[in-house]
């Protein structure tokens, strides 16, 4: 089972779900939407990549804008099969846990 803790208890790595749950953005969208510093940023979202519950790929720009110098640009999203196993996941986590509790 992967540990899913440390992004999915964080306000920042949810702030960031949040906002993925509105369809793809790219690091500077989230900052902007979370005032959320860059770092924490790109550090939620190498976590939540490597867990698999964001998926990165490149958005091809028609052309160059002022924050992006070139023709595309990386732009996370959910991975919304992978979303539905963990909250089935969880689901069963909290299901023993209800269990134990109620044994005490």
């Amino acid at each position: 089972m992967v540990d899913y803790s440390l992004v999915l208890v964080a306000i920042d790595g949810r702030q960031i779900i949040h906002q993925l749950k509105e369809g793809p953005r790219g690091v500077r969208d989230l900052v902007e939407a979370t005032d959320l510093p860059r770092d924490h940023i790109s550090y939620y979202l190498d976590r939540l990549e490597q867990v698999g519950l964001i998926d990165r790929a490149y958005e091809i720009l028609r052309k160059p804008t002022q924050s992006v110098k070139g023709l595309a640009r990386q732009v996370y999203s959910i991975n919304e099969r992978r979303a539905r196993e963990t909250v089935k996941e969880c689901d069963t986590i909290l299901s023993d846990l209800r269990s134990m509790i109620s044994t005490i």
